[in-house]
C-alpha cells in the first residue's frame, strides 16, 4: 500500500513527529510511505525511512491513502487521486466544519478529545487511531529505583507555548521547594527559532534546574528516565506526546486530563489535576512523599501505555485506510471540480479603497478558456448560427488588456514551475482557446502577438484533419438554415426514439450524447441537405497551426473526435487519448503535454479517464468550470470559460470563482 501524508515544515513538533514515526513503522511494515512538505527538505532531527518530496510533486503520484491534519491542505487532499482522502484532526481546528462539507473526506481522530469533538462539530463518527508513542526501551527509569534526594521533576519547556503550562508547574516546584521538599526541576526543549533560544538563556526561577535543549530525540527515553515524577499542565491539545513518553519511559505522571485522557487514569496510572498551581502542588508532594505510590503508578502506567506504540497504531490506521476506502464514494473523482461546479457562493463585495489598494486579482493562476473569435461586422454563416461559445474580438482584446495590467502573463505549460516553492506570490494568468477553430487564427492571434501574450489552443486531431467538424457547430448552423427537421429526423434515427416536440434537437444535443452516433447523425443530416458540398472550414489545419506554434503559441490536445469521455468504454477513451497523442506528434506539434477534457466539467469524466492519466504521468489535465489555481495539480487545472462577455462579466467570473476558493482553502 501507497501511503502519503502532507506537513507544513520538518521542525520539531508533535505534529510532524507522528507522521514522521508513523512513516518509519509503515516502512517497517512493508508500506510505501512518501512525506510532502513545502520544501520536501528531511527532517535532521529523526531518522526517517520513507522519502521527502516538495509538495509541488504531489499530483504526480498514485497513492492508496492522503492524510493531512492542517486544513490548509484539504484542496491537496481534495485534489490528490488517492482513493481515501482522510483528515486526521491531532488537535483543536476551528475549520472543521467547512472540512467537513466534502463528503469525500474520511475523518480519523488521534484521541478520544478530538473524536468527541469530530462527533459534537460534524455528528459523525470518526476513525479512531488514538496513540503514538515509542514503547521498546526497558532501561530501569528512577521512578522506580530507591529514594534518595533530590526529587527529580521534569516538565516540557516549550517557553513560546504558555498552553503547555510549563509556567504553572514551576511555581508549583517553588511551592514545595519553600515547604522544605528538596527538587531539582529539568525542563528540555528543542527550540525552533532564535526568539525561543533566548526565551531559554532568559529563563530562570527559585528551584534548582537544569535546561536540556536539543536532546536527540531517538534518545528521549534516556531523558524521561531520569525523572522521578513528570507533571505538565497542558490546556487545549489532542494527545499528549511528552506525557506518553514519559510514562513509556517509566515516570509518574502529573497531567490535567487535555491530550492525556485515554492512558492517564487516576490514582491508577497517574494523577489526574486541575491545571492550577495548587492542584500541581498536592499531586507533586504527594509522589514525592511516596516512593511506593511514584513506584505504582509508574509501573502501571508503562503497561497502560504500551496499547498504544507506533507499531500497533500504524496496523490499525492500515485498517482504517481499507475502511475509508470502501467509505469514499469511487464516483467523486474529480473532487475539486465538482466542488467549483455544485457551490454557490456570491462574491464578496470589495470596497473602492479595496480595489485600489490590492487590484481585482489575488495570488494565484487565472487560466482563462475561449472557444470562437468573431468580428461582428464579418461573421461566416457557421460563426453567426454558432454564437453560443462565441467572444467578440473587442472584448477579448478589453479582456487581454485587463489581464496584462492585473496580472503576469505565463504560458500554459510553465504553470506547474510557479508552485516549485510553493504557493504563488502573485497573480498570473494564461489564455487558452478549445476546439481549434479557425477565426482564432484570424482574430486572436493579431490581439495575443500585440499584448505579447503566448497562449495555448487545446484542438482535435480529426478536426485539423479537416474530415470532420465539432458536431454541435455543425447542427447549429443546420438549425440557422431551416433544416430542423431533417436534423431530428436524424437523430431520432440514431436514438430509435422520438424526440418531445417542445425539446430542440440543438439543445437535446448537449446532454443526450452518444459515442459515434450522433457525429454521424449530424454528418448524415448535413450530407442530405448538402449532398455535394463539403463540411464548412470551422477549424483550423495543420498548416494553420503549425504558424501559431512558430508565434509562440502551445499546441494542447483535445481528444481525436471531442467526445463526452464519461460516455465511452475505457478501451474508447484510451483510443481517442492515444489517438490524438500520436496525431500531435505526426504533426510536429507533441510537445504540449496538456489535455482539455471535452465538455470540460467534472460530469464529462469518470475513473476510466482517471486511470489513463494516473497511467500517464507526464500529461495534465484542465477543465473549464470555473475555479483559480492556488495549489499545484496535475489531472485537475481550473479554467474559467469565457464567451460573449466584457469586462464586468469577466470580473464578476473571477470575482465568483475565487470566492468559491476561499471556501475550498480555509486555512489561507
Amino acid at each position: 500500500m501507497e501511503i502519503g501524508a502532507i506537513v507544513p515544515h520538518v521542525r520539531l513538533y508533535g505534529g510532524v513527529r507522528r507522521y514522521l514515526e508513523l512513516g518509519n513503522a509503515f516502512v517497517e511494515k512493508g508500506h510505501g510511505f512518501h512525506l510532502f512538505s513545502p520544501q520536501g527538505t528531511r527532517p535532521d532531527w529523526l531518522s526517517f525511512s520513507g522519502s521527502m518530496h516538495p509538495l509541488a510533486r504531489l499530483p504526480f503520484f498514485t497513492l492508496d491513502a492522503l492524510l493531512v491534519s492542517e486544513e490548509a491542505y484539504v484542496a491537496n487532499l481534495l485534489d490528490s487521486s488517492a482513493r481515501a482522502k482522510i483528515f486526521y484532526v491531532i488537535n483543536k481546528n476551528k475549520a472543521l466544519r467547512a472540512i467537513g462539507s466534502h463528503p469525500e473526506i474520511v475523518f480519523m481522530a488521534n484521541s478520544t478529545t478530538t473524536y468527541r469533538r469530530v462527533v459534537k462539530i460534524l455528528h459523525r463518527e470518526p476513525l479512531k487511531a488514538f496513540g503514538g508513542v515509542d514503547t521498546k526501551h526497558s532501561a530501569e527509569p528512577a521512578a522506580q529505583r530507591g529514594g534518595g534526594e533530590p526529587i527529580v521533576v521534569m516538565t516540557y519547556g516549550r517557553l513560546s507555548r504558555p498552553m503547555k503550562g510549563m509556567h504553572l508547574v514551576v511555581k508549583a516546584c517553588e511551592r514545595l521547594q519553600k515547604k522544605g521538599l528538596s527538587i531539582r526541576l529539568v525542563l528540555f526543549d528543542s527550540p525552533v527559532d532564535e526568539r525561543a533560544r533566548q526565551l531559554v538563556r532568559d529563563f530562570t526561577c527559585g528551584v534548582p534546574f537544569e535546561f536540556v535543549t536539543d536532546h536527540p530525540v531517538d534518545r528521549n527515553h534516556e531523558l524521561y528516565g531520569r525523572a522521578h515524577v513528570f507533571a505538565i499542565a497542558e490546556r487545549k491539545g489532542g494527545w499528549s506526546n511528552t506525557s506518553a513518553e514519559a510514562m513509556a519511559a517509566g515516570a509518574a505522571a502529573v497531567a490535567t486530563n487535555v491530550g492525556t485522557e485515554d492512558f492517564l487514569k487516576h490514582e491508577r496510572t497517574g494523577l489526574v489535576v486541575r491545571r492550577s498551581v495548587s492542584s500541581l502542588t498536592r499531586a507533586i508532594g504527594r509522589l514525592a512523599d511516596s516512593e511506593e505510590l511514584r513506584r505504582r503508578l509508574a509501573e502501571a502506567g508503562r503497561r497502560e501505555i504500551r496499547k498504544y506504540d507506533w507499531r500497533d497504531l500504524a496496523e490499525r490506521i492500515i485498517a482504517h485506510i481499507r475502511e475509508a476506502k470502501e467509505r469514499t464514494e469511487p464516483q467523486r473523482w474529480p473532487c475539486v471540480s465538482r466542488f467549483v461546479e455544485t457551490r454557490r457562493v456570491k462574491p464578496r463585495r470589495r470596497s473602492w479603497f479595496g480595489r485600489r489598494k490590492a487590484g481585482v486579482l489575488r495570488n494565484g493562476v487565472y487560466v482563462i478558456c475561449y472557444h470562437s473569435v468573431v468580428d461582428k461586422r464579418n461573421e461566416e454563416p457557421w460563426e453567426k448560427a454558432y454564437w453560443h461559445v462565441a467572444t467578440r474580438k473587442e472584448d477579448l482584446a478589453a479582456h487581454v488588456e485587463f489581464l496584462c495590467r492585473e496580472a503576469t502573463a505565463v504560458r500554459l505549460g510553465e504553470i506547474p514551475h510557479l508552485f516549485a516553492g510553493g504557493a504563488v506570490d502573485r497573480p498570473y494568468f494564461a489564455i487558452t482557446f478549445d476546439d481549434g477553430y479557425a477565426n482564432v487564427a484570424r482574430h486572436a492571434a493579431p490581439i495575443m502577438e500585440t499584448a505579447r501574450v503566448r497562449p495555448a489552443v487545446f484542438v482535435s486531431g480529426s478536426f485539423a484533419d479537416q474530415t470532420a467538424v465539432y458536431f454541435r457547430a455543425l447542427a447549429a448552423l443546420l438549425e440557422s438554415e431551416g433544416h430542423e427537421g431533417r436534423l431530428r429526423e436524424k437523430i431520432e434515427e440514431a436514438e430509435g426514439r422520438s424526440l418531445p416536440a417542445r425539446v430542440g434537437v440543438f439543445a437535446h444535443l448537449k446532454n443526450n450524447y452518444r459515442y459515434r452516433a450522433t457525429e454521424e447523425a449530424v454528418v448524415r443530416a448535413w450530407q442530405s441537405v448538402h449532398p455535394d458540398e463539403a463540411f464548412p472550414k470551422v477549424h483550423l489545419d495543420w498548416q494553420e497551426l503549425r504558424e501559431l506554434q512558430s508565434m509562440g503559441w502551445e499546441i494542447g490536445s483535445h481528444t481525436y473526435t471531442h467526445p463526452i469521455l464519461s460516455r465511452l468504454t475505457r478501451q474508447q477513451q484510451e483510443y481517442e487519448m492515444e489517438e490524438n497523442a500520436r496525431a500531435l506528434d505526426n504533426a510536429g506539434l507533441g510537445t504540449c503535454r496538456w489535455l482539455a477534457y471535452p465538455g470540460g466539467s467534472a460530469r464529462h469524466v469518470n475513473l476510466d479517464t482517471l486511470a489513463w492519466m494516473e497511467r500517464n504521468g507526464g500529461w495534465h489535465g484542465a477543465f473549464a468550470n470555473g475555479g483559480t489555481n492556488r495549489i499545484p495539480s496535475r489531472m485537475q487545472w481550473q479554467r474559467m470559460g469565457i464567451s460573449d462577455a466584457g469586462i464586468a462579466k469577466l470580473v464578476n467570473e473571477i470575482r465568483t470563482s475565487d470566492a468559491k476558493m476561499d471556501r475550498l482553502f480555509p486555512g489561507r
